[in-house]
């Protein structure tokens, strides 16, 4: 997903990448989310997921999205599956 998203946006944005790739087959998903000064990621992880910021595991996606939220500076520039 190109360009700027919005921070309030970012949710929904991540969960709508992740249903995209498990709909084309993706097994392990991982979103890394890059901004104007650093790249973060959401992976899945044991039935749940984790972000390379916090110790610990996300029941949902866009859990995980809204607590990077809080702490990601700059703007938001690109989402993307690896």
């Amino acid at each position: 997903m190109k360009g700027t998203v919005k921070i309030e946006d970012l949710a929904g944005a991540c969960a709508e990448e992740y249903r995209f790739a498990k709909e084309k087959g993706f097994e392990d998903v991982e979103i890394v989310i890059e901004t104007d000064n650093e790249t973060y990621k959401i992976s899945e992880y044991n039935g749940g997921f984790i972000t390379d910021m916090f110790a610990c595991v996300f029941d949902e996606i866009e859990d995980a999205a809204d607590e990077l939220a809080g702490i990601i500076e700059g703007k938001v520039t690109d989402i993307r599956i690896e």
